[in-house]
């Protein structure tokens, strides 16, 4: 897929609510893309997502800081980050505040590490097929049993901001355990979110 980069300008290809997500490139993004293969449809990769809380401000989660209000220049200024935004369906002012008050409520909570390891063994090859053999089953308990709460990896709190909003709240991956998701499944979904223009944002270097 052939991308055109475009500046990022909110308001006009991203704004309060929408959903962002980031590549950076690397070993610990190339190693998470590995692990997401099987859920990618095309050949862009995702490992991180975050909400969009303002013109330069984000809430994710983050094992660096938990979950936290972070600048967006963290993304738009590095040097290799690839940032992709994806409008929810239906987005319209209101709605994108309450993404973002449903995301906000979580400021403080930690990181949930083991949640990120349950998700790798679940990615494996043999965890792959496990899981197609038995309907998933093996991916949802163990995810279970590593759930925490008040502990949040970045596409399970993405997930939940959504979930919390009665336009969108059983739709696409949003029908599935919100702690078996991960970032490529949200960013493939269609049914969440409107039809994606073939942009990314470039770091500063590159405008």
């Amino acid at each position: 897929m052939l991308l055109q980069p475009i500046l990022p300008r909110f308001g006009v290809n991203y704004a309060t609510g929408y959903i962002g997500f980031t590549y950076t490139g690397g070993f610990v993004a190339g190693s998470v893309a590995y692990f997401e293969r099987w859920n990618r449809l095309g050949k862009l990769k995702v490992t991180h997502t975050f909400v969009v809380s303002g013109e330069n401000e984000c809430v994710e989660a983050h094992i660096d800081e938990g979950v936290a209000r972070v600048p967006l220049t963290k993304y738009f200024d590095g040097p290799s980050c690839q940032v992709f935004f994806r409008q929810p369906r239906g987005w319209n002012p209101d709605l994108g505040r309450r993404i973002v008050d449903a995301a906000a409520a979580k400021v403080g909570s930690r990181y949930n590490t083991s949640l990120i390891v349950a998700e790798a063994a679940s990615d494996t090859f043999m965890g792959h097929w496990f899981n197609r053999l038995l309907r998933s089953w093996p991916n949802r308990l163990l995810s279970k049993v590593c759930d925490r709460s008040d502990h949040w990896i970045c596409s399970q709190l993405v997930a939940y901001a959504l979930a919390q909003q009665p336009e969108l709240q059983g739709r696409g991956v949003l029908r599935l355990p919100l702690d078996t998701i991960d970032p490529q499944q949200l960013f493939e979904d269609n049914t969440l979110f409107e039809n994606w223009p073939n942009h990314a944002a470039t770091p500063d270097s590159e405008r």
